[in-house]
């Protein structure tokens, strides 16, 4: 799209602007140099029909330098380019020198400069994919007559009582669900007298109590939340738009001053593919695992929950959420899986498991005391080590009482009903595959892992549903949903 206004676009679409580029503190006049910027999801460049000064793009070490780059478009939009480093520069003689760079993210409606500094009176406008079946409000309802005509009925007030807003303590933020729609008349209105109606659903962040704060804490903040709705909706979900709101230059206006404010809109490359993600029907019962109405009472403490516990639910999951976005090698895949399980019991299981240890530590303490006591010198510290000696929680072990600790019908839904001699079979199959495809020995080694791709599919499968129960329970969703949930979706 190369002659429309880039603001009113999505991360989901693409352009190519021509403009004019130049360097912050230069002149747009006598130093702009005329150019193309291209965004296409998977990359954003800026292609030159000239190059700027090489002492600033190449550092002396001969290093491409990290550059902002400020310009104009043709349609009169301003640019921010952060993060831009030389792709290439060529120069001809007789002729003219062409540039272009590799572009990280981009800001467009303002000049924006990027920096780890708060700022006052932050707002921030941002929409998911798939936003409308996840905020499923009851916008437009139809009903039907006796002899069979449908009345359309559009209420645009209702959502209101529907929407919430969520205080996130950690982040020091306001989360509120909100909806906006435009009317638009038909431009054939003399033959035709529909009417559309364009509705968005989106959130707002603001800081708590008009507190400063950085981009760079609430666009982590939005990535956050953006894991949790993975684990929540059970898709990969990607950015379709980000504006940034912030405080512009004051005037006087005779004795009135007014305030202006700088609306930017965020572009930058999602990581997997969002025109290929799966498109979620509101109406489907099983287009995503659980439903915003399912939870709408207990969203604020599970948001809560998954913020304050954040580098504990990343070491759990992420590896298995990066699989969702970027699917890996089929061993990787399983490993990755193995890996959340292994690290969620370690970060949550084990609390039971502290409990229990605090009883038994007065206990200790009395052992080692009438130790000390009663056994010489010489072999005290002997004595005293075996009292102390715990031995570590294996991956089998860890994995084994995740199993056991299913509840019954999604246990025997996965795996069948095992006795305790198949299920400490399953636990060695998956451990020796485990070991098998980190270490690569050789597979006679490893007589019970799983070496075919079927199996180590159904494996995986197994496994991550495994991994999504504990961490939707962990956050104090209701395990009866979560149980009912995972039959109904993963394994019909």
């Amino acid at each position: 799209m190369g002659n429309s206004k880039v603001k009113v676009l999505s991360l989901l679409d693409t352009f190519n602007i021509d403009g004019k580029w130049f360097l912050p503190g230069q002149d747009i006049d006598s130093d702009g140099i005329y150019g193309t910027v291209v965004y296409d999801l998977k990359s954003i460049s800026l292609r030159m029909q000239g190059a700027f000064d090489e002492s600033v793009t190449v550092g002396p070490d001969r290093k491409n330098n990290i550059i902002t780059i400020l310009g104009i478009s043709n349609m009169g939009e301003r640019f921010t380019l952060l993060g831009c480093s030389v792709d290439h520069m060529q120069y001809s003689y007789p002729g003219y020198p062409t540039s272009s760079f590799y572009v990280s993210k981009c800001y467009v409606g303002d000049y924006f400069i990027e920096n780890e500094n708060d700022i006052e009176d932050l707002e921030v406008e941002l929409s998911y994919l798939n936003m409308d079946a996840w905020m499923q409000y009851p916008v437009i309802n139809s009903s039907y007559s006796e002899d069979g005509k449908c009345t359309l009925e559009i209420d645009l007030l209702s959502p209101d009582s529907d929407r919430a807003k969520y205080i996130v303590h950690d982040s020091e933020l306001s989360l509120s669900e909100e909806v906006k729609y435009k009317i638009a008349n038909p431009k054939d209105y003399l033959q035709d007298e529909a009417i559309g109606v364009s509705i968005n659903r989106f959130y707002r962040i603001c800081p708590m109590d008009e507190q400063k704060i950085s981009i760079t804490k609430v666009f982590e903040f939005m990535q956050q939340y953006r894991r949790l709705l993975v684990m929540l909706i059970g898709v990969p979900v990607y950015f379709s738009y980000i504006d940034y709101s912030i405080p512009g230059e004051a005037y006087k206006n005779g004795t009135k001053e007014t305030k202006t404010r700088k609306h930017v809109r965020f572009f930058f490359s999602q990581v997997g593919d969002p025109l290929k993600t799966k498109r979620i029907n509101p109406s489907d019962p099983f287009s995503m695992l659980l439903r915003r109405s399912e939870i709408k009472a207990d969203l604020g403490g599970i948001i809560n929950k998954w913020v304050s516990n954040t580098e504990k639910y990343n070491n759990s999951c992420a590896s298995y959420i990066s699989d969702l976005y970027l699917p890996s090698y089929i061993e990787t895949t399983f490993l990755n899986v193995a890996k959340g399980l292994e690290a969620f019991h370690r970060f949550f299981a084990e609390k039971e498991q502290d409990k229990k240890d605090q009883v038994l530590e007065s206990e200790r303490n009395r052992i080692i005391d009438f130790i000390k006591n009663n056994v010489s010198k010489d072999n005290l510290d002997y004595f005293i080590s075996r009292v102390n000696y715990q031995d570590d929680i294996t991956f089998g072990r860890r994995v084994k009482e995740l199993i056991k600790q299913l509840p019954e019908e999604l246990r025997n839904r996965l795996f069948g009903p095992l006795n305790s001699k198949e299920r400490n079979k399953l636990v060695t199959q998956i451990v020796q595959t485990r070991n098998y495809w980190t270490h690569r020995d050789r597979v006679d080694e490893y007589p019970e892992a799983i070496i075919s791709p079927m199996e180590l599919m159904d494996t995986i499968h197994k496994l991550r549903v495994v991994l999504q129960y504990y961490i939707l329970i962990s956050l104090g969703i209701d395990d009866k949903l979560i149980e009912r949930r995972l039959i109904e979706k993963c394994l019909r």
